[in-house]
């Protein structure tokens, strides 16, 4: 599920899904879903959709926490179990998802930084500065918990968490 095809940050999250798919040999396998917001009412509208469908995926993967929250409502309304029947990971490690029922896999970005550099960004723009700023790779971290078979990952002897980059979005593209 991910978030408005016109936002480049959503745009970039389902691409960097597909390359994945394609790199594990499961893109004929994988969908992506671009919804018209990346809320928990958008994740609900979207899960309804996915659950009409005579076959149920394996996984989810959410292109925002909320989307995840609300996908995962809808999915214990219809008695589906998480992770069991269905797994899920969110993305940006929103606070509440730790705490959520299951708890939430997610992938965490750094939030600090990123306002770090598109403040940068703007007061040069503001000061006459047009040169197209370069694209950087920032760490993300995934964490691991219920929502997506932790204890699955854990018999496997496979990390709880993971870290790499991800890169910025250039906020003129």
């Amino acid at each position: 599920m991910a978030g408005p095809e016109q936002s480049p940050i959503f745009t970039a999250r389902a691409q960097g899904y597909r390359n994945a798919m394609r790199q594990a040999g499961l893109h004929e396998h994988s969908e992506v879903q671009h919804l018209c917001s990346f809320d928990i009412s958008a994740g609900r509208e979207a899960m309804r959709s996915i659950l009409s469908r005579p076959r149920l995926p394996d996984a989810i993967l959410c292109a925002s926490d909320e989307l995840a929250f609300g996908a995962i409502q809808v999915t214990k309304e219809h008695r589906i179990e998480v992770p069991e029947q269905i797994a899920f990971i969110g993305f940006d490690n929103h606070p509440v998802s730790e705490a959520f029922s299951p708890p939430l896999t997610t992938i965490s970005v750094p939030r600090r930084r990123l306002g770090y550099l598109g403040a940068q960004t703007l007061l040069r723009l503001i000061g006459g500065d047009l040169a197209m700023p370069e694209a950087q790779l920032l760490p993300y971290e995934l964490l691991a918990r219920a929502s997506c078979g932790r204890n699955y990952l854990a018999a496997r002897g496979l990390p709880a968490t993971h870290s790499s980059a991800e890169p910025v979005i250039n906020p003129r593209s």
